[in-house]
């Protein structure tokens, strides 16, 4: 089993750009509105020089107490991501320590888990100075870090590697390459794309709740299908630009899912079915066309079609014969989250002409 370090800490101490620094790319969002990061998201690192390989996990904000559903979900998935962790990343700002880290520290030292407590946002020698203050945490290591000016992060990566190898963990072949049929999941919010993955890969990592807007990062999950893996991208829910207005986190997650779009080899398009093609799933499966990809038009909440009575009104017959139209481009794959039903396998015919290339 693969190695794995969770990023942990409580909202707003940087936990996003540390995990893009180390894993050298803009994966996290990073924003000063707190809890932007609500899931965990994902990068397998590979240290061929150390002989170490493991996964980089970051994590939401942590807030402890708190009955709001949103920030309880985040408690829970970072507590399910701290228990399947080998090395926890314990994120802080140089100057100071609240309540809420008391609490995380608290929480840490149950778990039994290594800790590296970093002490983040030491942009100079006076703020170097004052994160010694720290230290008094009581863990086994300690490193002061600067990801805006680069500081601390060879010291730090030395360290998660010391602690891997004194646990025992060592080298292990990717589960990731670049060769991997790459499948991203997209739609625009609320349309059930986390609940999807969630059933395709059989767990529950991407956030499910009944608002839109509650995905903001890009997930990978790697999964296997007909004995191969495929990377499937779990995107932001892409929104009308009249909704986004000017809200720059919501414009970043759109930029999101339109860079997960020419990552992909194939995309998937959820639509509501009860709603049916908006003018947005449209201008989705123009750009996906754009691109060259290769297009599944995933028809959810099906259940509520076959719900309705028989007699269908002059809005519903356009949006039966706009099905039918985008039926003859792409292949149509329908799934009913409510009614529990087992998902039929994803349509083969694609990914034999993707494995066929050179």
């Amino acid at each position: 089993m693969i190695a794995r370090i969770t990023i942990v800490g409580r909202p707003n101490v940087g936990k996003s750009s540390l995990f893009n620094v180390l894993s050298g790319h803009k994966i996290a969002i990073v924003s000063d509105i707190e809890n932007t990061t609500r899931d965990i998201v994902e990068y397998q690192m590979h240290d061929p020089e150390n002989h170490i390989s493991y996964i980089l996990a970051d994590s939401g904000g942590l807030t402890i107490g708190s009955d709001d559903e949103i920030l309880s979900d985040i408690r829970n998935r970072v507590q399910e991501s701290i228990s399947r962790s080998d090395l926890i990343l314990f994120v802080l700002e140089y100057d100071r320590l609240t309540a809420l880290d008391e609490e995380i520290a608290k929480l840490l030292r149950k778990s039994g888990k290594k800790v590296i407590v970093v002490a983040n946002k030491a942009d100079n020698i006076e703020r170097m100075n004052e994160a010694y203050a720290l230290a008094s945490l009581g863990f086994d290591d300690f490193v002061i870090t600067s990801t805006a000016h680069d500081r601390g992060l060879d010291i730090l990566k030395l360290a998660m590697v010391h602690s891997l190898k004194e646990q025992g963990l060592s080298y292990e072949e990717a589960i990731y390459d670049d060769g991997m049929l790459k499948l991203a999941i997209i739609g625009r919010p609320n349309v059930g794309k986390s609940s999807l993955i969630n059933a395709l890969t059989g767990t529950n990592r991407a956030m499910v709740r009944d608002m839109p807007g509650t995905t903001r990062d890009s997930i990978d999950s790697i999964v296997e299908w007909n004995g191969e893996k495929i990377v499937l991208i779990d995107t932001a829910g892409i929104r009308r630009s009249g909704k986004i207005g000017s809200a720059n986190l919501e414009q970043w997650s759109v930029m999101r899912s339109e860079r997960s779009i020419t990552r992909a080899d194939l995309v998937a398009i959820v639509i509501d079915a009860d709603e049916g093609i908006t003018s947005q799933d449209k201008h989705v499966v123009e750009r996906a066309l754009e691109e060259k990809k290769g297009i599944i038009l995933v028809c959810n909440k099906w259940d509520k079609i076959l719900a309705r009575p028989t007699v269908q009104t002059l809005e519903e017959r356009e949006a039966q014969r706009q099905a039918d139209k985008a039926k003859s481009e792409t292949e149509k794959l329908a799934k009913s989250k409510a009614r529990g039903n087992k998902l039929p396998p994803l349509p083969e015919s694609p990914i034999k002409p993707h494995n066929r290339a050179p």
